[in-house]
């Protein structure tokens, strides 16, 4: 959808609704935190502002002509124009040191059928944002997973661990209560699995890495969205997901290494529509 060929050289400054248009478009509600400043509108305002904005987005080179025609004359004056533009994306949040090793920066990395795109918020520029083009989606994926810098350790090797949701949420709210040694125990005591428990109590206690995943996808009528989580230390990575059904208090965590993971962002994105 975005006219990525126009910009792919530059970083534009978008402002909050410019930049919630656009990853509207690929299904996700929030930025950076920060909650949509559309959602709030009624049908009337929220039709004047997303048209002001998509005009503004067409100067600025992040739509093409035929882009603007198609969302200004096939949207209905009472429908949103975000939905079912792209049918499938994903979102990743995480940090990474710099090559010098001494800062640490914060990624909003949108991915989509068309391309990838960073979001970060504008220095000194209250209320906007950057949006710095990374490339086709397969070329920024390979990129990602050299900042993200996660090892190679054979996952196959590794069975999934299943434990409590609530347990989970307990640890995350009380980290700093827990030793290594307690964590192993409690999960070897849920999953029966010493070794495993004893590899994922060490990335719980010492992750280098925290990265949450949002996965979108359109189903003809309103976004879906599915969540996790990506935890890495110097031995393994975890991709950590809570059961989809609100009843059930469990939750999964998969050693997956890098070519695993770059893979499974791939798949996501360029799964048929009919799946």
């Amino acid at each position: 959808m975005f006219a990525f060929n126009s910009f792919n050289e530059r970083t534009l400054t978008l402002t909050d609704k410019e930049m919630f248009f656009l990853a509207g478009i690929m299904g996700f509600d929030r930025i950076l935190g920060t909650d949509n400043p559309f959602s709030m509108q009624n049908t009337g305002a929220l039709t004047m502002n997303w048209k002001q904005v998509a005009v503004s987005l067409l100067q600025k080179g992040c739509l093409s002509a035929e882009q603007f025609e198609a969302l200004v004359t096939q949207t209905a004056p009472d429908t949103h124009p975000f939905t079912g533009i792209y049918k499938r994306g994903c979102c990743l949040r995480y940090q990474y040191k710099t090559e010098s090793g001494k800062q640490l920066y914060d990624s909003h990395t949108y991915f989509s059928s068309d391309g990838v795109i960073e979001i970060r918020q504008a220095e000194d520029l209250p209320g906007y944002y950057t949006l710095r083009p990374m490339g086709t989606l397969t070329e920024a994926c390979s990129v990602v997973m050299e900042q993200m810098n996660l090892n190679t350790y054979p996952a196959n090797e590794m069975p999934a661990l299943t434990f409590s949701g609530q347990w989970f949420d307990e640890y995350i709210r009380n980290k700093q209560s827990h030793r290594n040694r307690q964590l192993t125990k409690q999960l070897s005591e849920m999953t029966g699995d010493l070794e495993g428990s004893r590899l994922f109590a060490g990335v719980l206690a010492e992750n280098r890495l925290y990265a949450e995943v949002q996965f979108s996808y359109w189903d003809e009528e309103s976004w879906q969205r599915k969540g996790a989580i990506l935890l890495a230390d110097d031995d393994t990575n975890w991709i950590v997901r809570r059961s989809n059904q609100d009843q059930e208090d469990w939750m999964i965590a998969v050693p997956a290494d890098k070519v695993h993971f770059r893979q499974m962002l791939l798949d996501w994105v360029q799964q048929p529509e009919s799946v």
